[in-house]
């Protein structure tokens, strides 16, 4: 054979090797590997799932612990919204507050009024159906007489009080001369409790 021929023949058998090195890269080499990158990101993502698992627990194992031992949780929401109207309880938190800033009563007065849903307006339920009872609520007309400051810390610890209050309406009249820091108070409170 003559050397043209050897070399043609070994150029040809050159570029079927490098066809065939391709064809084996193609066939075999490139799903192997798109493969193993669906078995890594499925391991990525079971991964990713069990640390987000794992941080979930131990929040919920946090809480538990805060809350362990407290067993006063259900007495707190009853001292908030009580499951009765508790009126005498409402007048005794009011007078006490009156007084604990220089207040003098003057009148107090109590009227049972309507029953409100959580949600605002009324539905067809019943309210052994409704997962949340609603509220009921108790309206309380009290008069003070007392200095101006004394009316703002009053406003201010009833806002604190652990029974839920909300002022109303509220009238301001002097007693006395207009250079005296003295006045008359007149104001409608609102009690709320749980509607049984």
């Amino acid at each position: 054979m003559r050397q043209t021929t050897k070399r043609f023949l070994s150029m040809i058998l050159a570029l079927v090797l490098v066809v065939g090195a391709f064809v084996i890269l193609i066939d075999f080499t490139i799903p192997a590997y798109e493969e193993s990158g669906k078995v890594r990101s499925g391991q990525l993502s079971r991964q990713s799932f069990v640390e987000r698992q794992s941080q979930t627990i131990k929040q919920v194992q946090n809480l538990i612990n805060a809350y362990e031992g407290q067993g006063q949780v259900q007495e707190i929401v009853s001292l908030a919204l009580p499951t009765t109207q508790d009126v005498a309880g409402a007048l005794a938190q009011l007078n006490g507050l009156a007084q604990a800033d220089r207040l003098a009563p003057q009148a107090f007065s109590a009227s049972a009024a309507e029953v409100q849903s959580s949600g605002g307006a009324r539905t067809e339920k019943t309210e052994s159906d409704a997962p949340i009872k609603p509220l009921a609520t108790l309206s309380l007309q009290v008069k003070f007489v007392g200095a101006y400051d004394d009316l703002q810390g009053f406003l201010k610890r009833l806002e604190s009080n652990i029974r839920v209050f909300d002022v109303r309406s509220l009238t301001v009249q002097p007693v006395g001369r207009s250079t005296q820091d003295l006045y008359s108070y007149d104001m409608t409170v609102i009690a709320y409790y749980q509607n049984p």
